[in-house]
């Protein structure tokens, strides 16, 4: 899973619980448990404190997809949120997640935006040399807009074609009668 990937995915938490509560607590649950499973620690969640951590998750993170919940976990086994020390709880994981958030997520979002930005400002248009522009070509058109001769030529390069297609279908008619009568 990469960050990418897990926050392009479709629900957020927030639409989840709208929608399909106990689905969302189950799955929340699922990826603590895997979390607390594959760190070999003393102390693991007992039941209470598995469904505290997954209330917790939903309840602070919303916003967040639950493919960013997976994202955000493996990055805190590979060690990237701090070292966990023989222990695995509730405040750690909202800890990696908060890190996760604050960072990696508000970088991204940050990183699209920029790009769209530059994207806007490159699709802009100056009107002003735009209209100065539009104007001279009708002085040297006589008045007539760009687009209005634009229309016209167009139009009359389909009328050509048209004509050189009726001709050449004449022309072929033409052989080949000429052809069946030798």
């Amino acid at each position: 899973m990469t960050l990418p990937l897990a926050m392009a995915q479709e629900h957020q938490i927030s639409f989840l619980k709208r929608e399909s509560p106990e689905v969302l607590e189950n799955v929340i649950s699922l990826l603590v448990d895997l979390l607390a499973v594959q760190f070999n620690v003393k102390e693991n969640f007992s039941a209470i404190q598995m469904m505290d951590c997954t209330l917790s998750i939903i309840e602070k993170y919303w916003q967040l997809r639950p493919e960013e919940i997976m994202y955000c976990f493996k990055q805190g086994k590979l060690g990237k949120y701090g070292p966990v020390y023989n222990k695995l709880d509730t405040p750690t994981i909202l800890t990696w997640l908060h890190k996760y958030d604050t960072g990696e997520r508000l970088d991204a979002i940050e990183a699209v935006r920029d790009r769209f930005k530059e994207q806007e400002s490159k699709n802009c248009i100056d009107i002003q040399n735009a209209y100065q522009e539009e104007h001279q070509k009708r002085q040297l058109n006589g008045g007539t807009p760009t687009i209005a001769i634009q229309s016209k030529e167009k139009r009359q390069k389909e009328i050509a074609k048209v004509r050189s297609d009726v001709a050449f279908q004449q022309f072929q008619q033409e052989y080949f009668e000429k052809q069946k009568q030798r």
